[in-house]
């Protein structure tokens, strides 16, 4: 079946042959037909070959060349996840260093990574889309490289602002492209275990990062934590550069505001250290695994198969909040918060993972869909810690963490039920959707 007889069959106008031309796309899935455009071959022109069996397909690829492709990408976004969140225990030594004294200031130099972080798929996804992924990563990599360095040698508050904003951006690139990658070489029944395998290193990353910062920032110094990262993001450029082939074809908001608590709930009222303090980061950490671990899907049937698991999670997510907001507000024992963090982890990857299966799914430009999709959360990770301390300084943690379990609700239910019940309909309506 043609694309053109595919697309009448849907109800929907053909796409200009054109625009065909421009991309090869293999759908993979059970019982599908291939979305490509039979391509000639270079033996005997005016013979057509299939490219769902052509080698050159990254579907067809070996295994091992599969998941060296992710595995490039995923080293490349979680070194960029760690850094998003690794200078938070920091703050104290910055604030020193740079003579900081408005908390919104002294905010922005974590936060500002997040901003461009969400800019950055805006442009580097359908970059991808059209000149192919190799080079997008590989040069924004050496870009974030150079920007680590920088910030580490940042000579005043706002070069050290303005760097951390290029490191988000550049950091932001492996995310844009990533979740197209996992598209582009496996098939939908393959899919679920490499996307969790992708998306477990950008969400843990996070947890991760501070714990390493803590003790680092109380040992060596806060520039040191710079110096890291930069070199681990060199090292990855490297193993990047030999292993990664060409994939593509025609070439948690709320969880940064739970951050902007941490250092003055574990310092302050449970007298941690701030090497210590950043082990409570965990927490977060070992949900997500939990939840990665936990997740199982065999990519049969629709998209909307993914919803169930969204709804789930969305009714996790303000458990963990209330737990960690209350217990907090209680001073109870300092492994109860923590407990709470975990709920809210393992809420939040189970909601997390298949957004991204559910998008990669049911958008042809999966990278530039998942990139859309990250906008508004990176958008609210930057903005959410700049008043995130006022907010808890008014309402207290108990009141103030189930404000934001009340937005989970009001915001993360009633859309998967809606997407339930009519995203098929959506789908058809779209040219856009497989």
């Amino acid at each position: 079946m043609s694309c053109e007889d595919q697309a009448c069959a849907a109800g929907k106008d053909p796409p200009n042959v054109d625009f065909l031309r421009a991309f090869v796309f293999s759908s993979g899935g059970r019982g599908k037909e291939s979305f490509a455009p039979p391509a000639e071959t270079t033996e005997a022109p005016g013979i057509v070959e299939d490219w769902t069996v052509d080698p050159r397909n990254p579907r067809n690829w070996p295994q091992r060349k599969k998941w060296a492709a992710v595995s490039v990408v995923s080293m490349y976004t979680v070194v960029a996840a760690i850094v998003s969140s690794m200078m938070a225990p920091a703050l104290p030594y910055i604030a020193e260093r740079f003579h900081i004294v408005n908390p919104t200031e002294l905010a922005l130099t974590l936060s500002i990574f997040m901003l461009s972080f969400a800019l950055s798929p805006l442009l580097n996804a359908p970059l991808s889309e059209m000149y192919g992924r190799t080079w997008i990563i590989h040069i924004n990599n050496l870009l974030f490289v150079a920007f680590n360095l920088a910030c580490a040698f940042a000579p005043s508050k706002a070069a050290l602002i303005v760097f951390r904003f290029f490191s988000g951006w550049a950091g932001g690139a492996p995310i844009a492209v990533g979740g197209g990658i996992v598209g582009d070489v496996f098939a939908a029944e393959d899919r679920a275990v490499a996307m969790a395998v992708y998306t477990l290193g950008p969400v843990v990353a996070p947890a991760i990062g501070p714990a390493i910062g803590g003790f680092m920032a109380e040992t060596i110094g806060w520039k040191y934590l710079f110096i890291l990262v930069a070199g681990i993001s060199a090292l990855a450029s490297v193993a990047g550069i030999l292993l990664y082939r060409e994939t593509y074809a025609p070439y948690l908001g709320i969880y940064y505001l739970m951050f902007a608590t941490f250092p003055d709930l574990f310092n302050n009222v449970y007298h941690f250290g701030t090497g210590v303090a950043g082990l409570a980061y965990l927490g977060l950490g070992v949900g997500f695994t939990v939840a990665t671990l936990a997740a199982r899907n065999g990519g049969e049937g629709k998209p909307e198969m993914r919803v169930p698991a969204i709804l789930v999670g969305s009714c996790i997510v303000p458990i963990g909040l209330f737990w960690y907001g209350w217990t907090a507000q209680a001073r109870a024992h300092w492994i109860m918060p923590i407990i709470g963090t975990g709920i809210f982890g393992f809420g939040a990857m189970i909601t997390f993972l298949p957004i991204h299966l559910y998008l990669v799914d049911t958008f042809t430009y999966a990278a530039s869909a998942l990139s859309a999709a990250s906008v508004t959360r990176s958008m609210l990770a930057f903005a959410f810690p700049l008043f995130g301390s006022q907010m808890f300084d008014a309402l207290g943690l108990g009141l103030g963490n189930s404000l934001l379990a009340l937005l989970t609700i009001a915001l993360g239910i009633p859309f998967p039920i809606l997407i339930w019940f009519y995203g098929e309909q959506l789908r058809a309506r779209s040219v856009w959707t497989r």
